[in-house]
């Protein structure tokens, strides 16, 4: 792409605006940082002065991200081991644990489980009974993000494909 006096506008949800700072952009990337932002709220952005390289006009782009609260987890993703019976569950962020533990579930029937190893970004857990292919939920209990304050459980849906 190329530039003509870009600029970035942001509001949040409710239509208040947040100043915008253009940090760095290139022939394909344009990067920003909002000043003053909240967590926790969806934002939507408009560049300006941008045009793809052989059109004659400049355009307008658009787009929409979240700032996550420090204090929020998810799991980010699972990956499944055939031959050692085991996943990998893969968090967002940095946590810490409590009395950890893990289910396994697919429509109401439980699989036996247990935590193998646990670090700082994730969790390795022993399940017997998976089938390659196949549909589970995985929920893991005593985790907190570690700028939360409160222990929580955190699950995810996951298809048990060994890669």
């Amino acid at each position: 792409v190329k530039y003509k006096n870009p600029k970035v506008t942001v509001k949040d949800s409710s239509g208040k605006k947040y100043k915008a700072i253009i940090t760095d952009r290139d022939n394909d990337e344009l990067d920003f940082k909002v000043v003053k932002y909240k967590t926790g709220k969806k934002y939507s952005f408009t560049i300006t002065g941008v045009k793809k390289v052989g059109n004659k006009s400049y355009t307008t782009m658009k787009g929409t991200f979240k700032i996550k609260s420090p204090a929020s987890l998810a799991i980010k993703e699972v990956d499944y081991d055939q031959e050692d019976s085991t996943i990998s569950v893969e968090f967002d962020k940095k946590v810490d644990w409590k009395d950890a533990k893990v289910a396994v579930t697919k429509a109401g029937k439980s699989y036996p489980s247990h935590i193998v190893e646990k670090d700082n970004d994730d969790v390795e857990v022993y399940v017997k009974g998976l089938k390659n292919g196949y549909k589970y939920k995985v929920a893991v209990s005593g985790v907190k993000a570690k700028a939360a304050a409160k222990y929580k459980t955190v699950s995810k849906v996951f298809k048990a494909i060994d890669d």
